[in-house]
């Protein structure tokens, strides 16, 4: 007659026998540390971010955690080209004060603080769905603080209404920010055969945008 089978073992107390999790290894330590070195030289705004991503990607790239074309393959993305296109437009705008024209004329010699808030901003929203961000600020700035100090009240309020605006206005269309353009590369790199996916319209995220931004507004 065969033995009956015997029942399985019990583990051993106290998790005793668990398969320990993965160590990440002196090279995820090295690249944590450089990847946190990178931050708090960035948050300290010690170094230019443009170089100390630079400089870091090219840390990875001579130790040789990625390999020379995975270095250089975001160059190829074709949002980071479309970003690049962008600052220049928006430069041009902001060298030849067209956009500080635009907001004096609108803003006017308006001297009540929520109606300049609506004056000024409508046209900052307008602006940074088809410009980046940032030259727009850049421009506004000034009037701001100029403003403020002409009626005898804190620039810090209208400075944070400014920013936040400008960042509500740039989601209302494909090209308002640069993160929009980025996700829009990716997808069309991991849904090749989805042409909806592929090649969005520069309006498709309107009615969501939009909506958005009137809340926030």
């Amino acid at each position: 007659m065969s033995s009956p089978a015997m029942p399985p073992a019990p583990a051993p107390p106290g998790g005793q026998g668990l398969d320990k999790p993965p160590s990440i290894g002196v090279d995820g330590g090295f690249a944590v540390a450089i990847l946190g070195i990178a931050l708090i030289l960035m948050a300290g705004d010690w170094v230019r971010p443009d170089i100390n991503f630079l400089t870091t990607m090219a840390i990875y790239t001579a130790a040789r955690m990625i390999s020379v074309p995975e270095a250089a393959a975001g160059f190829s993305n074709t949002g980071l080209l479309s970003v690049m296109a962008l600052f220049t437009v928006a430069a041009g705008v902001a060298r030849t004060g067209g956009m500080e024209r635009i907001i004096r004329w609108t803003s006017g010699r308006e001297t009540h603080h929520a109606l300049l808030l609506v004056r000024m901003l409508t046209p900052v929203m307008v602006a940074s769905a088809f410009l980046n961000n940032t030259p727009i600020v850049s421009v506004l700035i000034p009037i701001v603080m100029t403003w403020a100090r002409r009626n005898a009240v804190s620039p810090k309020p209208i400075l944070v209404c400014l920013s936040y605006c400008a960042i509500l206005g740039g989601t209302c269309t494909l090209i308002g920010t640069s993160t929009n353009l980025v996700i829009v590369g990716f997808q069309a790199k991991a849904y090749p055969d989805d042409p909806r996916l592929t090649n969005p319209g520069i309006f498709d995220i309107a009615p969501y945008g939009i909506s958005y931004a009137a809340w926030g507004f």
